[in-house]
C-alpha cells in the first residue's frame, strides 16, 4: 500500500524506508492503530521492531525528541487505503 508522505513533517522524510515499514505494521490484523493510545509510543514501538533497517536508531530520536504527538499520529494514519 501506499504512504501519503505529505502527511509527514520534513524530520521524517530522511527516515523514509524504516519508518513507513512501521506505519504499514498497522495494516497488519491484530496490529491495527491503538487510538487509546499515544501515538509517539505505538511509533516508537514499532520502529523499535524494525532491527534489520541500518538507521532505526536515528529515527527513533527524531520520533522521540523532535516530533509531536499530533505529527506521529498522522504519520501513523499516513498508509492510503484502497
Amino acid at each position: 500500500m501506499a504512504i501519503d508522505l505529505f502527511r509527514w513533517p520534513p524530520q521524517a522524510w530522511p527516515f523514509q524506508e524504516v519508518i513507513a515499514a512501521a506505519v504499514e505494521s498497522f495494516s497488519l490484523e491484530g496490529r491495527r492503530f491503538d487510538y487509546s493510545r499515544s501515538a509517539t509510543h505505538q511509533l516508537r514501538e514499532r520502529i523499535e521492531e524494525l532491527r534489520r533497517f541500518p538507521r532505526r536508531l536515528e529515527a527513533l530520536v527524531v520520533v522521540a525528541h523532535e516530533l509531536t504527538e499530533r505529527e506521529c499520529f498522522n504519520i501513523c494514519l499516513s498508509q492510503l487505503q484502497n
